[in-house]
């Protein structure tokens, strides 16, 4: 494993509401794409997620905005097509990644490069996007977080990117909550930085499992606060 030579060891992070207004503050938006919200893998209730996720974009509050991609080559080992076994959508698979037996659930196509599906939604301003993390571009591996891969083998350039923008705290919305915002969530915490979770702007593959997920998340140091949070509210309208 690769991670522990790129990311910070755990510390309990600071509290996103105990910084002060002049603290820089990105947005990552997750896999705000196509496919998620109308096409192959569509989440339930997506669009009102994007309502929200094109409030925080144009809010202008964001001294960074960053959009994460699924970025997945037609072949793509997290495809039940993949598989000779020709398995069910969304049962477990184990194959073999340089020696390591690996657990994958399969999907239908999703998110290829170049289609429709991999595309952010049009209800979002892609103008005010400073970046995107295509994410889930190798054959053999899948990418829930925008951080890294499954395995930690591969890194992507977003940590990077945030130090380079002298990033310490981040807001996090997208699809979906139990997948790819909680892998991005928690990598975000790992990576060091602290972290808004507002759940207006998320929707999971499974709602009834979104409050073990915001538990788990709270226990990481991870604020989860609603937009008629005060601290919410205040962060949005200070000036």
């Amino acid at each position: 494993m690769l991670v522990d030579a790129h990311v910070h060891s755990y510390q309990p992070p600071r509290s996103f509401f105990d910084y002060d207004g002049n603290t820089r503050t990105a947005l990552i938006l997750v896999d705000l794409q196509n496919d998620f919200v109308a096409g192959s893998l569509a989440v339930g209730e997506a669009e009102k997620a994007l309502e929200v996720a094109q409030k925080l974009v144009a809010s202008g509050k964001f001294d960074y905005v960053v959009a994460s991609q699924d970025a997945h080559p037609p072949d793509h080992v997290s495809f039940a097509g993949s598989h000779k076994a020709n398995p069910e959508l969304f049962a477990d698979v184990v194959y073999d990644y340089n020696g390591q037996k690996v657990t994958q659930t399969v999907y239908p196509s999703h998110c290829v490069q170049g289609t429709w599906g991999f595309e952010i939604h049009t209800s979002i301003d892609k103008s005010r996007i400073d970046d995107f993390i295509w994410k889930g571009r190798d054959s053999d591996l899948d990418s829930y977080s925008a951080f890294a891969d499954n395995l930690y083998q591969k890194i992507t350039p977003l940590s990077q990117l945030l130090h380079k923008h002298a990033v310490q705290r981040v807001v996090i919305v997208g699809l979906a909550t139990d997948y790819c915002v909680r892998a991005t969530t928690l990598d975000a915490v790992k990576f060091g930085f602290s972290v808004l979770v507002v759940p207006e702007g998320c929707r999971g593959v499974v709602p009834s499992r979104d409050s073990d997920i915001y538990k788990e998340m709270r226990e990481k140091g991870v604020e989860v606060a609603g937009l008629d949070d005060a601290r919410v509210k205040a962060f949005l309208s200070a000036s």
